[in-house]
């Protein structure tokens, strides 16, 4: 979301409640187009997004808070 929203308006929407919200209504919607990555070829799924998000958050429990990209793993 930091990439559609920006950095300062992203990092300022964690610090409310609002995004809690946000987040259940995002999951419920899969047809929602903040699923998708701008600027990349393909048209990102909900599944592929949350995939991602999920090798992301694990290879930064194993590798610390910089994840290199080849930790990235299918």
């Amino acid at each position: 979301m930091a990439g559609e929203l920006g950095e300062r308006p992203f990092n300022a929407l964690l610090r409310t409640r609002g995004l809690d919200q946000a987040l259940k209504r995002l999951l419920a919607d899969p047809a929602s187009p903040w699923w998708d990555m701008r600027g990349t070829l393909v048209s990102e799924t909900r599944a592929d997004t949350i995939k991602a998000a999920w090798q992301a958050a694990r290879c930064r429990f194993r590798v610390g808070v910089k994840c290199p990209t080849t930790c990235r793993e299918t």
